[in-house]
């Protein structure tokens, strides 16, 4: 004859184990979660920044080789220009892109003629004037561009 063992009191788990036990997952996602990095203002700023180091760059450029200079906006980036020979033609610097969900916007107080660079910057440092935007899903960062060059939008 074959005995079935009898069930015990202390079999699985009891109710006051799973909650400690659910507790514990819990907090431990909330640590978890709350260590990640965040697309927060701070990568928008640091993108905005960027763009701002970009045109100052631009204006010690155009004083050290004595031509204007300008910047291309796309929604992307700034493409960099120079004026030689009459017309406007691509600059060696490198373009700046911005990587991410960031698209940048502008709006300039000129009227340039067409196929001009919408900011351009002269040998004595004197820039067109206009506006800036870097915007990502739920925020944007405008820097304003006076005739001494970017202004801090933080300002």
């Amino acid at each position: 004859m074959r005995r079935v063992p009898a069930p015990h009191d202390d079999a699985g788990f009891s109710l006051v184990e799973m909650v400690v036990a659910l507790t514990i997952i819990a907090l431990a996602s909330v640590m978890i979660v709350g260590s990640l990095p965040r697309r927060s203002d701070e990568s928008l700023e640091s993108a905005a920044a960027a763009i701002e180091d970009a045109l100052q760059d631009l204006s010690s450029q155009a004083a050290a080789s004595g031509y204007p200079l300008g910047v291309h906006v796309e929604e992307n980036g700034l493409y960099p220009v120079v004026w030689r020979n009459g017309e406007w033609a691509e600059a060696t610097t490198p373009a700046l892109r911005l990587k991410g969900d960031y698209r940048i916007g502008f709006r300039k107080t000129d009227a340039s003629p067409e196929g001009w660079p919408e900011f351009r910057v002269d040998p004595v440092g004197v820039f067109t004037s206009g506006e800036i935007s870097v915007r990502s899903v739920n925020s944007e960062v405008t820097i304003k561009v006076g005739p001494g060059g970017p202004e801090d939008p933080r300002a």
